[in-house]
């Protein structure tokens, strides 16, 4: 089977035209239609993709969703697999670091991969944590430093689990909460939220504790930077709800435990690809991990 006909088709069932598909990728239309003729025969003459009349809109069968799934997991396992076998001979740890993850672990590390010349080896990508596992799976990093709001489970995934930490609620030193040590969610039915953009846990655990306790919070301002979030907190612009590890004494802020039975907490993770395999360098960036995990 010619994994470039698969390419064709996918793209096809994606743009649903033989002359857009045939453009993108700079080829003739009837190349198109050979690859999807090809196709069908490798597949027992099964039509893949119908068209009821001239002009009319292209259908994809029922046999043509199940290889158009298929089909797509081949292509990304088979970059994948490029971009591993490309990066096999490179020593270098490309690392992706989630907001609240890095700043709570990656510190605990430094100065030991400074002490072995390793800290210069490293290739930094930032991101949320679900963009994270998304470049995992592309081969784009070989490991991540990240948080979720569940325990992650996925095959495709070696997972370390680090630590588990409750989320808070942070206000200003100049809010009346300030006066407090703890506070229910509900009582946060009024209050304006600052929060992360929806690429983020906090994000995710906001809707979890709302759901709870059945109601929409107001949130006004959603960010990428943690450090806005907390700006925004201290001025009194709102409150925010933010895992513990990303509230370290910052002044101007006050944290609130929540007295609510948690709907979620922060599992933070170093994760690799089940298809990862280390160098020996690799291996002890990742041994330093589990040492400071126990």
């Amino acid at each position: 089977m010619n994994t470039k006909d698969l390419a064709y088709f996918c793209q096809l069932v994606d743009h649903k035209n033989y002359t857009a598909t045939a453009k993108y990728f700079g080829v003739s239309q009837p190349t198109i239609t050979m690859a999807i003729k090809r196709l069908e025969k490798e597949y027992g003459n099964v039509p893949l993709i119908t068209q009821p009349y001239p002009r009319a809109s292209l259908v994809v069968t029922r046999a043509g969703k199940v290889l158009y799934q298929q089909a797509c997991d081949i292509l990304n396992r088979l970059q994948t697999t490029q971009t591993e076998v490309l990066h096999a001979a490179e020593d270098s740890i490309r690392l992706g670091i989630s907001p609240v993850a890095g700043v709570t672990w990656f510190p605990k590390v430094a100065n030991q991969l400074l002490k072995t010349n390793l800290l210069s080896d490293l290739e930094v990508h930032e991101a949320g944590s679900q963009q994270l596992l998304k470049d995992l799976v592309n081969g784009q990093i070989d490991a991540a430093l990240l948080a979720t709001v569940q325990p992650l489970k996925d095959p495709e995934f070696k997972t370390l689990l680090l630590a588990i930490h409750p989320f808070k609620i942070i206000v200003s030193d100049h809010h009346p909460l300030a006066q407090r040590d703890a506070v229910s969610f509900s009582e946060l039915r009024q209050e304006r939220f600052i929060t992360m953009t929806n690429h983020y846990i906090h994000a995710r655990a906001l809707e979890a504790y709302s759901r709870v306790a059945q109601f929409t919070p107001n949130v006004v301002y959603r960010t990428s930077e943690l450090s806005m979030v907390k700006a925004l907190v201290r001025k009194n612009v709102g409150v925010s709800l933010l895992v513990e590890t990303a509230v370290d004494q910052d002044l101007g802020i006050h944290t609130l435990a929540l007295t609510d039975a948690p709907p979620t907490l922060s599992y933070m993770y170093l994760v690799t690809r089940a298809s990862f395999h280390p160098t020996k360098k690799q291996a002890f960036f990742i041994q330093l991990f589990r040492e400071k995990g126990r």
